[in-house]
């Protein structure tokens, strides 16, 4: 038996290592090292989401993958992407690849479409560029010819639904919330019209007071220097009552006031009750009671006590000047004088004075 070497062993582990991690590496890449491909290319203007690896499909079969991405250096709005699909296939040189989004969370895929298979004389072969376009999330899903009419749908049923938001025939959380916004706005714009009337009634009036309010502030810059010296005195004044031996004073003054208040506190408690005494007093006199009010509203005993009063006067009068008709007075022996009527007697006059 034929037996290698312990370097021979060795070399060919490398060369196996070598060729696996190559092999490896391509397929990794995208590239099958023991499948037949050919090598072509397309330009698009932005490969954003598009990885090395990325699938290629025709009718939603893989037939190949992006081998490379490169950029244009003499003209950098051009991205070349390499592709690799197998041999195999009969595509056209006319045809296009398209990259598009594999779904909404998905990465860049790129499929080649055409119209019919070559003949033999158009197919593509290595170094072809293929024109290129990219689709959009939404044609990718729907379709070039179902997009318009989406949109078209869309947009119409979205127009709808705007139309008839807040209608009062409708219910739901939204058309309560914009009908109420609506009111909102008709009580904002109303409002607005009342505040722009009492604004243009009102203007003359500001006027005025933007007039006084400028002969006010004109008044207080020519006074200023006054000002100035007022609040100099106030300060003084101020200095001089800090200086001052106040708060003992103060505080006799309010003692003072405190025990002037008690005590006119109990003047008027007693006078209260003075003045309740005669309104009971006067009740009484008025009801008729007791003898003052019979004095007070009994005219036949004022008339008696009137006429009482005046004989009590004239009787005293009458003794006053003569004395000798009441006492007998005999001091030896003397004879006691007649009564002589006194001129101008009280008696006879018509009133007493």
């Amino acid at each position: 038996m034929f037996k290698l070497s312990k370097e021979a062993k060795l070399g060919l582990l490398v060369i196996v290592t070598i060729f696996f991690s190559i092999w490896g590496y391509k397929y990794i890449k995208g590239k099958d090292l023991f499948s037949k491909t050919i090598e072509i290319k397309a330009i698009f203007s932005d490969v954003t989401g598009l990885e090395i690896s990325s699938p290629v499909f025709i009718n939603g079969y893989k037939i190949g993958s992006v081998t490379g991405i490169d950029i244009n250096k003499a003209k950098v709005d051009e991205m070349i992407v390499n592709i690799s699909i197998e041999k195999d296939f009969n595509i056209p040189n006319d045809a296009i690849a398209i990259m598009y989004d594999d779904g909404i969370v998905g990465g860049k895929n790129i499929k080649i479409e055409f119209s019919q298979l070559c003949n033999g004389n158009n197919c593509i072969v290595n170094g072809d560029v293929l024109k290129a376009k990219s689709e959009g999330l939404l044609t990718s899903m729907l379709g070039t010819d179902n997009v318009n009419e989406y949109i078209e749908t869309a947009g119409n049923k979205l127009s709808e639904t705007i139309d008839h938001l807040g209608d009062a025939d409708k219910n739901g959380a939204l058309h309560e919330t914009l009908r109420n916004l609506n009111l909102s706005l008709a009580n904002i714009a109303s409002m607005t019209s009342s505040l722009n009337k009492v604004l243009v009634n009102n203007s003359q009036n500001m006027n005025s007071m933007m007039k006084n309010m400028d002969k006010m502030m004109g008044n207080i810059a020519d006074n200023n220097e006054n000002i100035s010296q007022i609040l100099t005195n106030l300060n003084t004044i101020t200095a001089d009552f800090g200086n001052a031996n106040i708060g003992s004073n103060t505080a006799t003054t309010l003692e003072n006031a405190k025990l002037a208040t008690t005590q006119l506190n109990t003047t008027l408690a007693n006078t209260e009750k003075a003045m309740n005494n005669l309104n009971s007093i006067l009740a009484k006199m008025d009801a008729g009671d007791g003898s003052l009010s019979k004095l007070l509203n009994d005219k036949k005993l004022y008339d008696n006590l009137e006429f009482t009063s005046k004989n009590l006067a004239l009787l005293l009068q009458d003794l006053r000047i003569n004395p000798g008709r009441y006492v007998n007075i005999s001091v030896f022996g003397k004879k006691k004088k007649d009564y002589i009527l006194p001129e101008n007697d009280p008696a006879f006059q018509d009133t007493l004075r």
